[in-house]
């Protein structure tokens, strides 16, 4: 990974109660452009390249996905140009 990140998102994360079917279709999808799982843990899954950079999990409270959980696109701290 490099010293300063390409974008000024650090990731974003998608909500889903369909957590198997919802991996098995960016599996697909996101293979096609040769984005692969990055990370794992229980009821997430991350994809990225050189590091998660797109979350999929199921709500940590157990109910439906609900804004603002629902997506979440938080900021990364990126140095000014100099």
């Amino acid at each position: 990974m490099s010293e300063e990140p390409s974008s000024i998102l650090s990731h974003v994360s998608l909500g889903t109660n369909d957590f198997e079917h919802a991996t098995d279709f960016y599996d697909a999808v996101l293979g096609t452009f040769g984005i692969g799982r990055f990370m794992e843990h229980p009821g997430a899954v991350a994809y990225g390249h050189a590091f998660p950079e797109f979350w999929v999990q199921t709500p940590i409270d157990g109910k439906p996905p609900a804004l603002p959980m629902a997506v979440m696109s938080p900021f990364s701290p990126v140095p000014a140009p100099k």
